[in-house]
């Protein structure tokens, strides 16, 4: 059974169509609990099913900071460092695709 709970909890309805209009903030199924997050950017007909539990991030190189040049009381530096992102376990995470 699948169960959402929506931020404010407002519903419309047109005529003979049954149609809800709200913002679902928290989807419950069997196997967990989601957030769901809207974002702009991303294509509205996919859906990405995220654990942050199984992110860690990364320093592959520590930064470090070099001294390039000194012109009088200015000093130029050099900043390099290596981050990244490590994902645990593959199948923890999904995409559903073909959304309406």
């Amino acid at each position: 059974m699948v169960g959402l709970t929506a931020g404010g909890g407002r519903s419309l309805e047109c005529g003979d169509s049954k149609m809800l209009g709200t913002v679902v903030d928290l989807l419950v199924t069997a196997v967990g609990s989601y957030k769901v997050m809207l974002k702009r950017h991303q294509i509205s007909t996919h859906a990405f099913l995220i654990d942050p539990a199984m992110w860690r991030s990364s320093v592959l190189r520590p930064f470090s900071r070099t001294l390039l040049s000194s012109a009088g009381d200015s000093e130029k530096h050099f900043v390099v460092g290596e981050y990244s992102l490590k994902h645990m376990n593959f199948s923890a995470d999904g995409m559903i695709t073909g959304l309406s």
